[in-house]
């Protein structure tokens, strides 16, 4: 399953595991991406991990067995990382939450359908029975392709996401499999 190698937009990009190794080029592509869209709950300024400190959550995170954590770089930057959690409960341990996001240069090209594609497998292999996401209700080209693969519609909080100074309102999505 992991690792392999994609093209999109005629650039070799490989989907694999974060590693702690990918610290820095991971805080780079935070600063990025999260200036490029309004979408994330975060902005670059909010971005305040160290170097250290990132190695540090990678290589925790990375040990975890009960998450997915999956990166798209070419040979210069990552350009999307998919973050797929268990609950820490054992009521919880056969549903996940996931999170996306992919460099505004890559939006279109199919590089987000194929990690959820990956972590759909996953999820299959891990004897997960639920996924769950939260989304902008504004953010109609992510609920256009969360719909596409399955997803649904399962609640509409008010204010869930907050970027400063203003409160948004989500979609709580969810696919059964």
């Amino acid at each position: 399953m992991l690792p392999y190698n994609i093209f999109i937009k005629d650039r070799l990009l490989e989907i694999r595991s974060v590693v702690a190794d990918d610290a820095s080029q991971w805080l780079s592509y935070l600063h990025q991406v999260g200036d490029e869209t309004n979408f994330l709950a975060f902005t670059s300024a909010q971005v305040t991990m160290s170097v250290d400190e990132a190695r540090q959550y990678l290589d925790h995170m990375s040990k975890r067995s009960d998450n997915l954590w999956l990166l798209a770089a070419d040979t210069n930057r990552i350009v999307a990382t998919l973050n797929c959690q268990r609950g820490p409960w054992p009521f919880a341990r056969r549903h996940v939450e996931f999170g996306i996001s992919v460099l505004a240069e890559f939006w279109g090209h199919g590089l987000a359908r194929n990690m959820i594609a990956t972590m759909l497998e996953w999820a299959t292999q891990n004897r997960i029975t639920k996924i769950n996401l939260k989304v902008r209700t504004d953010n109609t080209r992510a609920i256009q392709l969360y719909k596409s693969m399955g997803f649904t519609i399962e609640g509409r909080p008010k204010s869930e996401f907050f970027r400063p100074g203003v409160y948004y309102p989500a979609y709580h999505m969810g696919l059964k499999l």
